[in-house]
């Protein structure tokens, strides 16, 4: 059974971070609203954000976080680490 957290995390890869990974970006940017909206709302953006912001996220999307811009809405930027996607 996949639990939200890891249903937003494949989302949010599947949407914004492997795309990032073909076009050959260094880097990805991602936005808690838009996530939530991209789901249709199912998850509160604050939810959205606490997983984004994880050190789990890091982890299994082989991303290493740049910068939190949290104001109206949470952004993260990630830097893109083909090696560790590679292994």
């Amino acid at each position: 059974m996949i639990t939200p957290t890891d249903y937003i995390s494949d989302f949010a890869y599947g949407r914004y971070v492997r795309p990032a990974l073909e076009r050959g970006d260094k880097t990805v940017t991602i936005d808690s609203r838009e996530v939530c909206d991209g789901l249709g709302g199912a998850y509160s953006e604050n939810f959205v954000g606490t997983v984004l912001g994880s050190p789990r996220f890091r982890e299994t999307c082989c991303v290493a976080l740049v910068s939190a811009e949290l104001a109206a809405t949470e952004t993260y930027t990630f830097r893109l680490d083909i090696r560790k996607m590679l292994r």
